[in-house]
């Protein structure tokens, strides 16, 4: 804040300092209303996804919280038979390498056409979970999934 104050303006124009000081003024209201209307929408997307009878299953894994769980749910769906494996999983969602072939060449490049939202999804779970807390009884290398074995 006092680097604002102590801040030289870069013009004096009452026109101009007059008229931008009233846009400002209404993108704050712009910015309040939005925030008003983002609070109900968290609040809904939170009261969607408690009663949603996987919401367990999204909600267990390390990193996901009350943000990531419902995004998780959103990406993958509640239809399970959606996808027969991760590999399909990975294609749709743009997270698994496209691999082309020519003659003697072969190159890997990142998949283009996918939901970028998905895949952004996907991303962000990675590192939220790499960063969250592994639970004590999980066996080393298995990322954080608990061992029947343990206990």
């Amino acid at each position: 804040m006092e680097a604002i104050r102590q801040a030289v303006p870069a013009t004096r124009d009452e026109a101009v300092v007059q008229s931008e000081s009233l846009a400002v003024r209404g993108l704050v209201r712009l910015i309040a209303a939005l925030r008003t209307h983002l609070a109900e929408v968290d609040k809904q997307i939170a009261e969607v996804f408690a009663a949603h009878p996987d919401s367990a299953l999204f909600d267990s894994p390390p990193g996901t919280g009350p943000v990531m769980a419902p995004r998780l749910l959103v990406a993958l769906g509640s239809d399970r038979e959606r996808f027969a494996g991760a590999g399909e999983i990975q294609s749709y969602s743009g997270i698994g390498p496209v691999t082309e072939r020519s003659g003697q060449s072969q190159w890997v490049h990142f998949r283009w056409a996918c939901p970028k939202f998905v895949r952004q999804t996907f991303h962000e779970f990675a590192g939220h979970s790499s960063r969250a807390r592994v639970p004590e009884r999980s066996v080393p290398g298995s990322c954080g999934v608990l061992s029947s074995a343990t206990g």
